[in-house]
């Protein structure tokens, strides 16, 4: 627990005040048994709050909470600063600072923000008449991201029981992380779990499913659920009324597995296909280059390994920024594709990285893109870049066994000291860089997908007609299309383009 944390805000004057008291209540409840002695400076002018409260806990932690204005973007839209400084460290004898939570796990969004959020999530219309999931238990895998939070409000309004939800935490580091688990358990009042008790969490939520009498339907991003229900749950299958899944790596996991539910395929769909891969390759160079600010790119060379909808992109993306880039894929006709767009390509991806000596090295396979073969070779300085799930792209076990230092470097990564020398960087610590200390999508790019997703679990839900056991991409795709979501997602941002050639013509 560092000394000092601050968390920038917006909020009106009386949310900042509530915000405050709300830190206030996490902190004391963190340690009700030993409750601190509380004195406060409150003070409102001008129409803006600011106040300062001073907490003392027996044993002499004390902490020093305060709000105040931290100027505004606009008149509308009042910017402030929440900060707690530790002053007292006690004596040992009471609480201890270990004990008391992030700040920012104690500030849910207010309500100025959580609306500017649901502003920018506008692709989810009532495409379902009355609460198609009402009678359903619902376990979310989904990214803490800002984005999520105006899914879970939808999936209130199709009928799901806040007490019939669980979240599973990715543990990623993004860039509002805490908040977003503050909101999900504070304000939106759901149980939240993480990655690391993934299969105590599966077994607490399949037992509350069985006490309510309700079916679940697992909203998945990875994989991370199905493939554990098959290999050490299997009894909790017949509970399970279908999975959706917007992402390949979590398909990839299943797909040559005889699957006795439904599973609705989002991250197959023709929707995903249009709108998300070109997002997603943009934030993690986005992302790469402000990792690396002082590092020069143009004339230098990359390489992209895999060359799916996302390699692809990254690689157009490199070459736009003036890069010499190379690809590798294991499939023949997506290498022949990178070959015929003039990309320096090869059937061997040791060759080819010898030859590139790349400065980037974007993975985007999904795992083991690099091993020791491809490592053995590297004999000079470079960048590894994931931008696929957790930190399983590039064999890191491997890389650490060839070094002679592992350096951790913070946000920037792990650097990996190779016995010839050369430094291999691995940003984010092979973490998915587009969500390395970031929303990833803007919110506006990413809601048709998370209405995609919402879309299939109606769909799960309905009994007539039932959706397919196993994958089908076509029912999938088909479903989308007869929901209207794509109909009125460019009705929407049509409109808006209408109405901005209107103003300039």
């Amino acid at each position: 627990m560092p000394l000092s944390e601050t968390v920038e805000f917006y909020a009106t004057a009386e949310e900042a005040e509530r915000t405050l008291e709300g830190i206030i209540s996490g902190s004391i409840a963190t340690e009700a048994r030993r409750p601190a002695e509380r004195s406060d400076v409150l003070w409102s002018r001008g129409g803006t709050f600011e106040g300062v409260v001073d907490l003392v806990w027996p044993g002499g932690l004390r902490c020093v909470l305060s709000i105040a204005p931290a100027g505004e973007d606009s008149a509308a839209r009042p910017h402030y600063r929440a900060t707690r400084q530790l002053c007292g460290l006690g004596d040992g004898s009471g609480i201890g600072r270990g004990e008391l939570e992030p700040l920012a796990r104690l500030m849910p969004f207010t309500d100025s923000e959580a609306e500017e959020i649901r502003q920018d999530i506008r692709s989810v219309p009532n495409l379902f008449p009355g609460q198609p999931l009402a009678e359903y238990s619902v376990l979310f895998t989904i990214h803490h991201l800002s984005d999520f939070l105006p899914l879970i409000e939808t999936a209130f309004a199709l009928g799901v029981d806040p007490r019939d939800v669980m979240v599973i935490d990715k543990e990623y580091r993004y860039l509002h992380s805490e908040r977003v688990d503050a909101h999900l358990r504070r304000t939106q009042q759901v149980r939240v779990r993480t990655y690391s008790e993934l299969e105590a969490a599966l077994t607490e939520h399949f037992e509350l499913a069985r006490r309510r009498r309700k079916r679940v339907l697992v909203l998945d991003d990875g994989g991370y659920v199905l493939p554990v229900v098959l290999d050490r749950m299997p009894e909790a299958l017949d509970s399970i009324a279908g999975v959706v899944e917007q992402t390949t790596s979590g398909i990839r996991k299943v797909e040559h597995r005889r699957l006795p539910l439904p599973l609705f395929s989002v991250a197959q769909s023709h929707v995903k296909a249009t709108v998300e891969a070109y997002g997603v390759a943009d934030a993690a160079v986005r992302n790469t280059l402000a990792l690396l600010p002082q590092e020069k790119f143009e004339g230098r060379p990359a390489m992209v390994l895999g060359y799916g909808r996302i390699g692809e992109e990254i690689a157009n993306i490199l070459r736009n920024r003036r890069m010499r880039v190379a690809v590798y894929d294991s499939d023949i006709v997506r290498l022949v594709s990178a070959h015929e767009r003039g990309f320096s390509t090869d059937r061997n991806p040791t060759a080819l990285l010898g030859r590139s000596r790349p400065l980037l090295v974007f993975g985007c396979v999904g795992a083991d893109s690099l091993r020791s073969e491809q490592f053995h070779c590297i004999d000079w300085d470079c960048y590894l870049v994931s931008t696929t799930s957790r930190d399983r792209e590039f064999a890191l076990s491997e890389l650490a066994e060839l070094a002679m230092e592992v350096e951790p470097l913070g946000k920037l990564g792990t650097r990996y000291t190779l016995v010839n020398g050369a430094k291999v960087l691995v940003l984010g610590h092979g973490m998915p860089i587009n969500f390395h200390y970031a929303e990833s999508l803007p919110n506006r790019s990413i809601d048709l997908v998370l209405a995609s997703v919402l879309v299939g679990a109606c769909v799960l839900a309905r009994d007539e007609p039932p959706f397919p056991v196993g994958i089908d991409v076509e029912a999938a795709n088909a479903a989308l299309r007869e929901s209207g979501l794509l109909d009125s997602y460019y009705d929407l941002w049509r409109g808006e383009t209408l109405a901005s050639e209107a103003i300039t013509a």
